[in-house]
């Protein structure tokens, strides 16, 4: 599971994998495209789990929390102010989007969990 800082890390190492083959202006703007990107969204770049697999690890995580979850159009709310997105890209690629409409101490220990759930699967 790559997160927050760790998802820079990976698009520059990508990056500099394909450097020999870019010219240098593509370069800095694949750069550029990855800090913009991270910087107004915060998601996780999970890799090996199944989306299924990850929806049920977010509803042991929420249960485990004693927190209250709803299924909203694809999204999961929780506590009533943390709204999570588990995207598909394919096969077990999966992006996880989280956008916080209030502050709970649930939400932010529910998302602990969630994050340590999933990477038991690879246990």
């Amino acid at each position: 599971m790559i997160r927050d800082g760790g998802f820079v890390a990976y698009g520059i190492v990508v990056v500099i994998a394909l450097y020999p083959l870019v010219e240098i202006q593509f370069f800095f703007i694949v750069i550029m495209v990855v800090v913009i990107f991270l910087s107004f969204f915060k998601l996780w770049f999970v890799y090996g789990v199944t989306k299924t697999m990850i929806s049920d690890a977010l509803v042991k995580a929420t249960s485990a929390t004693r927190s209250l979850v709803e299924k909203l159009d694809g999204d999961y709310e929780i506590d009533n102010n943390l709204r999570v997105r588990i995207l598909n890209i394919i096969g077990k690629i999966c992006i996880i989007s989280f956008k916080k409409g209030g502050e709970s101490k649930k939400a932010k220990l529910t998302v602990v969990v969630f994050k340590k759930f999933i990477q038991n699967y690879f246990v």
